[in-house]
C-alpha cells in the first residue's frame, strides 16, 4: 500500500472543495428564474448550463484520476 503525500491529499481536497463550488454554481443556475423571451436568452441560458455542467464533469474526472494514482 502506497502512502499518500501531503501534496496529494492536498490536490484531492482542492479538487473536492473545486467541485463543490461548481456544484453550487449549478444550484444557483437552478434556482435562478430567468426570463427568456427570445432565441438568444435560450441560447444564453443554455450556454450557462453547458459551462457549469463541463466544469463538473473536467473536475470529476480530476478527482478521479488524481485517486486513483493514489
Amino acid at each position: 500500500m502506497t502512502e499518500k503525500s501531503p501534496s496529494s491529499v492536498n490536490q484531492a481536497e482542492e479538487l473536492q472543495n473545486q467541485l463543490n463550488e461548481a456544484f453550487k454554481e449549478l444550484v444557483e443556475i437552478r434556482n435562478t428564474r430567468q426570463s427568456i423571451s427570445d432565441p438568444n436568452g435560450l441560447e444564453a441560458a443554455e450556454r450557462a448550463i453547458l459551462k457549469a455542467t463541463d466544469k463538473i464533469a473536467a473536475l470529476m474526472t480530476a478527482l478521479k484520476i488524481r485517486q486513483a494514482i493514489e
